[in-house]
């Protein structure tokens, strides 16, 4: 079903990690257009970053792939592996959609503030999902040490969010946020006010969960380092109203040294390059 003045968000049945295609999504907010045409696909168990200026619509469009916002135009496909076609999948309003997807527990979401329940220890905050989806308490509790432990943070379990470092504190949204075993983790800038020694820890940390989980993974971030380090793709969101750019295949070995070799400084400077075009570029480069 279309909503004559809204987008289409469809989604299937999930098993594995969860595919996203946006297709020609465009949105506008208080009679301003945000977004234009943006067009990105991440397949199943994919990691993918968005990196542009600021006020260009990364933000806006992770919450339209969240089904926080529903788009104006355009469509947001849900795929998972092994499972039927896109053509094939359920047709349903963005409100209709995100319902199904929630009561699945199948997207999470990582703010940069990390918006922790200060008046709850860490061990039930990272349990709150699991306490809204009405899991059980000794159930949510063991998920949420299991995770807590791959974090580690087994030690805080105890503790309050004002006893922690701003990295902990990450950790434990991060923990939180995959105490569900989501398929697809949204990121919205959750490393950005640490410092780099902290931001480089977390950053391999979350590697190595995305690795271990089997989730898609979409990262909205400033940094070009970051963004060629952690993804397998980086789409640029340019001008204003933001558009997608062309995606960049990352094929760059993540070993320990990765940050240093010149493939990596050659990826860099090719997202750099995009960040960079003149406007009249930007629109070329778009179509």
């Amino acid at each position: 079903m279309r909503n004559a003045s809204h987008g289409t968000v469809r989604n299937v049945n999930l098993h594995g990690g969860l595919g996203v295609h946006v297709r020609g999504v465009s949105h506008i907010f208080d009679g301003l257009q945000v977004i234009q045409q943006a067009d990105l696909q991440v397949e199943p168990g994919g990691f993918l970053a968005i990196v542009g200026d600021s006020g260009g619509g990364k933000t806006t469009l992770l919450r339209l792939i969240g089904g926080l916002l529903a788009p104006t135009r355009g469509e947001i496909v849900f795929t998972a592996s092994g499972e039927m076609n896109a053509g094939e999948s359920a047709r349903g309003t963005s409100s209709q959609s995100t319902q199904a997807v929630a009561q699945t527990s199948s997207i999470s979401f990582c703010f940069q503030e990390g918006r922790l329940l200060p008046w709850r220890n860490v061990l039930d905050n990272v349990a709150l999902p699991l306490e809204l989806n009405g899991v059980l308490a000794h159930e949510r509790r063991a998920a949420a040490r299991e995770m807590l432990a791959k974090m580690q943070l087994s030690d805080s379990e105890n503790k309050m969010p004002a006893q922690l470092s701003g990295g902990m504190r990450m950790r434990v949204a991060m923990a939180r946020a995959l105490v569900t075993r989501p398929k697809l983790l949204l990121l919205d800038e959750p490393f950005g006010a640490l410092d780099e020694v902290t931001r480089l820890a977390l950053d391999e940390e979350l590697r190595q969960l995305w690795l271990d989980t089997g989730t898609t993974a979409i990262l909205v971030t400033h940094s070009i380092q970051e963004a060629v380090s952690l993804a397998q793709q980086v789409v640029v969101m340019r001008g204003k109203p933001g558009r997608t750019m062309q995606s960049i295949a990352i094929d760059l070995p993540k070993d320990a040294a990765h940050r240093t070799n010149m493939q990596f400084v050659s990826l860099c400077e090719r997202v750099y390059q995009q960040m960079t075009l003149q406007s009249k570029e930007v629109a070329r480069v778009a179509q």
